[in-house]
């Protein structure tokens, strides 16, 4: 059995070069046998470090952090104080390890849960914001710290009533006013901490502030927020719609991407969220889809400004959807991993 029989299915994790160093292929690339062919041409053997794990592998991964998540969290309800040290030790690590590995994103998008849906969210914005903090090339001692402060973020939802939080349906305005508490509820809990760190603080109240001045809960615009609680808002939201939750289906992926697009320059961080669009992208190419008059295709090629709207080839041509306003992608299939020809 060769390696590709092996590792058939599984995608690269970095980018593979000749040695006259030219890009043979880039990170994300799936193994089947074309890719495996080039490597074959140009002599170059992969080991399993050279791979994403295996979807089963880091679903076990991903449920032992949402238990440790959900254990710190029980013991931060039941005694006020919130275990640094612990955290640091224990979940911290493997959520930034994970944050390393591309292919987390399509885990995310392939396991949906509602069961433990506040503590997958915990974990899921922790990896998130530690991946767009490595893409926007923060200080790699801020990471940590960093992703620290995405799994706190909703700290405060532990003083909302689990009534409120559990409700299998629309909230009521009165409700949704007891809801918009709890940034304020988890900044006032962090600070209350000998080590907090401040900025997380900043990022539980501040990550539903919006770039316009339109979110809350004090309504401030981009300028007086912490370029931490940016990031977390953009992890947070792109999580949240893309999970499946008590009273909803997740969202199509591509509905998500468009409508974060179209507030990129809005509510939310222009910088981040194309960061952010433009390599979740690189992991898209290849997917087939479905365009907006109906017809089928496939992701080619990306538009360095405009990551959302890609050049797609459908039976032979390619169309440029950056230029085509009224067509766009209206479905998004998984990536095929079986092996091509």
């Amino acid at each position: 059995m060769n390696a590709f029989d092996v590792f058939k299915g599984r995608r690269i994790n970095k980018n593979i070069y000749t040695s006259q160093s030219a890009l043979l292929l880039p990170a994300s690339t799936l193994l089947n046998e074309k890719s495996s062919r080039l490597l074959s041409q140009h002599c170059i053997h992969l080991s399993p470090e050279d791979l994403e794990p295996a979807l089963d592998e880091m679903e076990q991964i991903m449920d032992q952090s949402v238990m440790e998540v959900k254990q710190i969290f029980s013991e931060i309800e039941h005694s006020g104080n919130i275990p640094f040290e612990k955290i640091k030790q224990t979940i911290l690590p493997t959520l930034c390890d994970l944050s390393k590995d591309f292919g987390i994103i399509g885990f995310m998008l392939t396991i949906q849960r509602v069961d433990d849906y506040t503590y997958r969210h915990s974990a899921g914005v922790a990896m998130m914001a530690a991946m767009i903090g490595r893409w926007m090339k923060l200080p790699e001692d801020e990471i940590p710290r960093l992703a620290m402060a995405g799994m706190l973020h909703d700290v405060g939802k532990l003083f909302i009533s689990p009534a409120i939080l559990q409700k299998p349906g629309r909230l009521l305005s009165e409700e949704y006013e007891q809801m918009k508490l709890h940034p304020e509820l988890g900044y006032a809990c962090l600070m209350r901490q000998p080590e907090v760190d401040e900025r997380a603080a900043l990022v539980a109240l501040q990550h539903h502030e919006r770039e316009d001045g339109s979110g809350y809960p004090l309504g401030i615009k981009g300028s007086e927020m912490d370029p931490w609680s940016k990031i977390v808002a953009v992890a947070d939201v792109f999580h949240a719609m893309t999970s499946k939750r008590a009273y909803r289906e997740e969202l199509p992926l591509y509905e998500v991407l468009r409508n974060m697009w179209v507030h990129a320059y809005g509510a939310m961080d222009p910088l981040v969220v194309h960061s952010f669009m433009e390599k979740l992208m690189i992991y898209l190419i290849g997917c087939e889809v479905v365009l907006s008059d109906g017809q089928l295709g496939k992701i080619v090629m990306l538009n360095d400004k405009n990551p959302v709207n890609p050049l797609v080839e459908v039976e032979g041509s390619f169309i440029d959807l950056s230029q085509e306003p009224t067509l766009y992608i209206e479905k998004l299939f998984k990536v095929e991993t079986e092996s091509e020809e």
